[in-house]
Parts: C-alpha cells; structure tokens; sequence
C-alpha cells in the first residue's frame, strides 16, 4: 500500500497559498496534479469516521448501518476536511470551511482509532 502522507502535505500547501490571495491560489492551481490512488473499495473498511455536517464526527458502522458519536467536539460544523492516515491507527484530520460560509480554516485534529475503529 502507498503512504499518502505527501500527498497531504501537498494538499496542506495549496491550500496556504490560496489563504494568500488571488495570484497565490491562480499559481497554486495550476501546479495541482492529479493522479490515480489505490483502490479504496477492495478491501472494504467496515468504520468509516464521519467528521461532517455536525460538531461531533461519528464512527459509522457499514455492517449495521449505525453511527456513533466520538467523545469530542470539533468547535463548529465543517465541510470538505482532509484526511490522511499516518498508519494503521493514526489519522490527520485537517482543514475544512464552516458551515454556512466559505472561510477556510488552519485547524487540524490528530485521530487515534482503537482497535474497533481501525478495521
């Protein structure tokens, strides 16, 4: 399996540049580059954290069809956040805009999955 831990610093970059100004994000765009990730559907997670639409992010249950809530709360509702697994276990949560309005944000939380979660 690749590790997309660049991928995100890329992404994380982009998005500095575009909190700069017009000609910032036009330059920044322009470097984007796209390229196929590794498949996502085989094998199939069976958690998938929520971290959208609502302060609270969720651990949703594909089997079940269930969620449940994660003890934190993000500090608003974002929209758009990026994540990037650092292992097995380890994620970072980042970026995002609120909810209601496009104001991008530096913030960014560090997820650590049990052993439930982590599947």
């Amino acid at each position: 399996m690749r590790n997309l831990a660049g991928h995100g610093l890329i992404l994380l970059a982009m998005t500095a540049c575009m909190a700069n100004g017009g000609s910032a994000a036009g330059q920044a765009v322009s470097d984007v580059r796209i390229e196929d990730g590794p498949q996502l559907s085989t094998p199939r997670a069976t958690h998938q954290l929520v971290a959208a639409g609502d302060t609270i992010p969720e651990i949703f249950d594909v089997a079940s069809g269930t969620s449940t809530r994660v003890d934190h709360d993000l500090g608003g509702q974002w929209n758009y956040m990026t994540l990037v697994k650092a292992d097995a276990r380890t994620a970072l949560l980042a970026g995002g805009y609120r909810e209601g309005r496009i104001e991008p944000t530096d913030r960014s939380w560090i997820i650590r999955f049990g052993e439930g979660a982590a599947s």
